[in-house]
């Protein structure tokens, strides 16, 4: 036990990584004791958990090095487009109004700072392929959740459901976003990245190449490491899996075609343009398309 006491990391990772989970939950938070139910309630649950999150990662970062944020293109651009927005807020018309938003958007560079610290502690403390299918998979639970949420919102407009009031713009759907254009840009976020995950899991891994220097022996070795690791990559995207990303695309395309936003659709298909123009090159390998079927439960 004092051992475990005296271990940074053993002490101060999992809270890490566990308010980062949390955070995951904001879409489903709203506070109906307070005048904007939505908006309050998602930006006071959302920059508490990041900042406790933040404040252990900085200790921990001190504690140990290993922990400190890797050397990052996506971090350097979010950090660069911070930075200008904050130049363009003082020199603006209204600096309060940019820094700090309205209660009815709670957004401004107060809320940026803090999701430019969130992407900051998960790159840093989410090191391994594994963390992120964990961290990503849990994020495609709570839009599974969400879409279901917003389905049944519109097929039982009058049924007692954890959702905020009614709807302000029926039929169009906002469920648990209060909004339904935000709730389509977050769906169609959630279908993209199930939908990637389906079909990755379908793509054969390429070949690694032979060292020309190595010889027979070592070769079939490395060919025997390379089955075993497919073998492996097989069983970790099972049908469970697999059954997990059909129904979350599904139900986020159903609930994204709800919300009736044409801004989310255009998304949609601008993400999807962009997949298979970007997948050719920098793919795993080809997709045999034999193997790209559905099992029969999903096909019935």
């Amino acid at each position: 036990m004092t051992s475990r006491w005296r271990d940074p990391e053993r002490l101060l990772l999992p809270p890490v990584r566990a308010g980062l989970a949390l955070v995951l939950l904001t879409p489903l938070v709203w506070a109906p004791w307070t005048l904007y139910p939505v908006p309050v309630g998602k930006a006071v649950w959302a920059r508490v958990l990041i900042a406790a999150a933040f404040a252990l990662w900085a200790v921990l970062a001190l504690l140990r090095p290993h922990w400190r944020p890797p050397r990052s293109a996506l971090l350097a651009l979010l950090a660069l487009g911070l930075a200008v927005a904050v130049l363009s807020a003082v020199f603006g018309v209204s600096p309060q109004h940019s820094f700090w938003s309205t209660y009815t958007r709670m957004q401004g560079i107060v809320n940026a700072a803090h999701w430019m610290a969130f992407a900051v502690v998960a790159a840093s403390v989410m090191r391994t392929p594994a963390d992120w299918m964990r961290f990503l998979n849990l994020n495609l639970a709570v839009g599974l959740a969400v879409s279901v949420l917003a389905i049944l919102r519109y097929a039982l407009p009058e049924a007692a459901l954890p959702l905020p009031g009614r709807e302000g713009h029926w039929p169009r759907i906002g469920a648990s976003a209060g909004n339904p254009i935000l709730l389509g840009a977050y769906l169609q976020a959630i279908a993209l990245l199930a939908a990637g995950f389906l079909v990755r899991s379908f793509c054969r891994a390429p070949a690694p190449a032979a060292d020309p220097r190595a010889t027979r022996g070592e070769r079939r070795r490395a060919a025997r490491r390379a089955r075993k690791e497919a073998a492996r990559a097989s069983r970790g995207d099972g049908l469970g899996l697999r059954l997990f990303w059909t129904a979350t695309a599904g139900c986020a395309l159903a609930g994204l075609s709800l919300t009736g936003s044409l801004g989310a659709f255009a998304g949609l298909a601008a993400g999807l343009g962009a997949a298979a123009a970007l997948y050719r090159p920098a793919g795993r390998g080809r997709v045999s398309y034999k193997q790209l079927k559905l099992p029969a439960i999903v096909r019935g």
